[in-house]
C-alpha cells in the first residue's frame, strides 16, 4: 500500500490498468474477506481514498463483488443485492462472466429462505434455480 500513497493519485489511461492509492487500498478489503473478516472488510470500503481518482473499471467492480458477500456475511443481503443489480446495470457482459458473481450469488440464495423479486434477478442473470 505503501508503493500506492507515494503515488498520491491513480495513475494510467482510463481504458489500462490503473495504479495509485485507490487501487492499493481495495487489497485490503479482499484480504479481508479471504481471511474471513466480513466486518473488516466493510469498514476498509468505508475508509478508501476516494479523492484519490478512480481505479480501472475491473478493479473496482471486482472490490464491489467482495463488497457484496461482506454484506451477506455480516447479514445483509438487501445491501448485497444493491450491489450486484448496480453492478448488473453498469457491466452486465462483465459481471456475467465472473466466478465471484455466481458464487456471491449462490451465497446470498442460501442466507435468503424467501426471495424477493430484487433478489431473484441476479439468480436468474446466471441462471441458478
Amino acid at each position: 500500500m505503501l508503493a500506492g500513497n507515494r503515488v498520491r493519485r491513480e495513475a494510467g489511461r482510463p481504458a489500462e490498468r490503473r495504479f495509485g492509492p485507490l487501487s492499493a487500498a481495495l487489497i485490503g478489503p479482499e484480504n479481508a474477506i479471504i481471511a474471513g473478516r466480513p466486518g473488516k472488510a466493510i469498514a476498509l470500503f468505508k475508509r478508501l481514498p476516494r479523492s484519490a481518482g478512480l481505479s480501472d473499471l475491473s478493479t473496482w467492480d471486482r472490490a464491489r463483488l467482495d463488497a457484496a458477500r461482506a454484506h451477506i456475511q455480516i447479514g445483509d443481503p438487501r445491501r448485497a443485492t444493491e450491489i450486484l443489480s448496480e453492478l448488473k446495470r453498469a457491466a452486465p457482459e462483465w459481471l456475467r462472466h465472473q466466478q465471484a458473481g455466481q458464487d456471491t450469488v449462490r451465497e446470498l440464495l442460501d442466507v435468503m429462505p424467501r426471495l424477493t423479486a430484487e433478489q431473484r434477478a441476479p439468480a436468474s442473470f446466471y441462471e441458478i434455480t
